[in-house]
Order: C-alpha cells, then structure tokens, then sequence
C-alpha cells in the first residue's frame, strides 16, 4: 500500500489542505508528518494555516499542542503577532496587506529548522490569495492547516487534494468515531453534476451569487429569494414536477433539508462544492431514504484519511482497531496512523494494517 505521500504524489497535487474533525484529532501530526517526508524528497514548502495553529497552549483548552516544525528554505505566510512567537530563524520576504486577527499576513522563509505559529487568511479568497503568493515564492507543495469549522481550505478553487483527521475525541468507540469520520468523508466525496443540463448549469452558477434558484427539466433558471430555503411556504410554491435541480448558493444545512422534505416534489439539489455541506448523519440520511441527492459543481479530490486513537479529554482507543473500523467504514480511500505507522485500505487484498517502513526496520 502507497503511503499517504505516495498517494498524494500520484495525484498530483500541489497544494493540499488537512483538514481535522474537532481539536484533538491529530491535524497538527498529520501535516508535520506531511511536511518531514517532502522534506526528505528535497521539495521546498510553503505553510499557512485558515485560523491559528501551532501555538504552545489551545487557547480553548488550555492543553498543550503540537508545535508546527520548518525547514530552512521552506515558506510560511502568517500573522505578525505569530510570526514574533515563532522559534525558527526567519526573514520576511513580503508585506501582504492582507489583515488578520492578529495583524498583517507576512510572507517569510526560514533559515533554520525550527517551529513557527501559523495564523493566516481566513477567507477563500484569501486563502486563494496565499496560495498564490507562496507558489510565487517558490513553494513546490503547500500545505494548509485548516480545522473542520474552517473547511474553506478544503474548496477545490484553494487546494487540489484533502486529508482528512479524525480520532478518539469523536466518541467512546471505534465504531462511533469510524461512523463519525465517514459521513464527513461520504460529504467530502459527493459526485458532479452530470447529464444534459450539466454544462448550461455549471456556466450559469459557478460564477453567480444567486443565493438560491430553480432549474426546470427544460433548463429555465429562475431565481429564488434566499429566504426561499428556509421558508415552507415559499419552497411549495416554487417546487413542482417540472423541477429539475435547486441550486444552493450558500450553505446547506439541516434546515435546509428539513423544509424541503415536507415538499411534494424534491428535486436534485447543487452546490458548488463540499465545503459548503454542514449536514447531521440524520438529516443526510432522510434524504438519502426520500429519494433525494446531493451534487457538486466541483469534486473534492479526498486523498486519505489519517486517525488518532490518543484521546486528552478521556480514554484512548486501539489505534489498530481504529484504523480497522475507519477502513472498514470508507473501503475506497487509504486509512493512516502517521504515529503507530499503520495503515489500511479495506478489502480482499488488505486485511491486516500495514506497518510503515520506519516500523518494519
């Protein structure tokens, strides 16, 4: 089985965004784990993060954290106020004029191995903006530290593949954290819109701000206020058997679901990408059970999915048996405990976690 670098190298991409469930799940691990193997490969990297992240202490918690750790030569943008915290020499190479939190996003490269606190953009198009500014540098991967609640990351317009972290702090079980982990990975992978209309749609919706619209079977728009989402009323009005898809501008949510299941007709519902999905396992689950779908303008390239058994709040799980469940529940992508240096991808030909090679020696 192909290690997560591996898996991430054959496809190809060049900016890749970790995304973890909830604090705790080994997000941090995962992108320092990331991070060390292109170092070996000898490629520069470029480092932000939407929201802060490798300070000592969570400000929330009050527990200790994973520092963040660079190499001389690789690139960072972040905050001024985190850029004084860092331990890693460093230079600033650019002024973004881009504002944050904690004051100006500075472009710098460091001169030594060190560790440094990220607090970068913290918009999609900001974070477009970093991306940028970091290829110009000279970054030849970046990598994106960005928590669940800050899924902007994970948008195919900002990085080309996603890991996703996952771990104890999720349930009491392994089958709880598995069934946790999948129904987000299950989001993450929701398919194109396809068909007929697909080409008409996309022209017409990937640049809109239509908050919410109509497409009829013959391929008519017709736009809708935004309140139409939440409004009972207005949705039965507007949905009949001639409709074909309800495009959500924004996000959808279990309210969302829950007014257009008490309508007569449901139709196919788009939006522009995962990130925009905030669903329950329940409410995605009705309606799946009603007959409905969910389609994306642009697919999410889900790479693999990375576990942390250890949990800082209460009791720890197996990490074998977690890896198990997670590739158990998600059979298609590569299951990895960066830490224990097991991985799994379920199936005929795997049915035992794989230790890594540093494990093997």
């Amino acid at each position: 089985m192909k290690s997560l670098l591996e898996q991430l190298e054959a496809s190809q991409a060049t900016v890749v965004a970790v995304l973890g469930l909830a604090k705790n799940c080994g997000k941090t691990t995962a992108l320092n784990h990331l991070a060390e193997a292109y170092g070996k490969l000898g490629c520069r990297l470029g480092l932000t993060s939407i929201g802060r992240d490798g300070e000592p202490v969570d400000l929330i918690t009050q527990r200790p954290k994973p520092s963040i750790r660079v190499s001389p030569g690789d690139f960072f943008l972040t905050a001024e106020e985190s850029y004084r915290a860092g331990k890693a020499a460093a230079h600033i190479l650019k002024h973004t004029g881009i504002r944050g939190a904690l004051g100006e996003l500075l472009l710098a490269e460091a001169s030594d191995t060190g560790e440094i606190e990220l607090s970068g953009p913290t918009t999609s198009a900001e974070a477009q903006t970093a991306v940028k500014l970091l290829k110009k540098a000279g970054a030849k991967r970046i990598l994106i530290d960005g928590a669940f609640d800050r899924r902007a990351t994970g948008s195919p317009a900002v990085s080309d593949a996603v890991v996703l972290s996952g771990g104890a702090v999720l349930g009491p079980t392994v089958e709880s954290v598995a069934m946790k982990i999948a129904h987000q990975a299950r989001l993450l992978m929701l398919p194109e819109i396809s068909g007929d209309l697909a080409p008409m749609i996309r022209s017409k919706f990937r640049e809109s701000d239509y908050s919410a619209a109509l497409i009829d079977r013959a391929g008519d728009c017709i736009e809708l206020s935004g309140s139409a989402l939440t409004q009972l009323e207005e949705l039965r009005r507007a949905l009949d058997e001639n409709s074909g898809c309800l495009w959500v501008g924004g996000a959808l949510t279990d309210e969302i679901i829950n007014q257009l299941l008490e309508c007569a007709f449901l139709p196919e519902i788009v939006v522009a990408d995962a990130t925009r999905i905030f669903l329950s396992p329940m409410s995605y689950a009705r309606l799946g059970l009603a007959g409905g779908s969910i389609k994306v303008l642009t697919g999410i390239t889900l790479t693999g999915i990375t576990t942390n058994p250890a949990n800082p709040m209460g009791p720890s799980l197996d990490p074998t048996l977690l890896v198990e469940a997670v590739a158990a529940a998600l059979p298609e992508i590569p299951v990895y405990d960066v830490v224990a240096g097991l991985s799994r991808l379920a199936g005929a030909n795997a049915r035992q976690p794989t230790l890594s090679s540093k494990d093997s020696k």
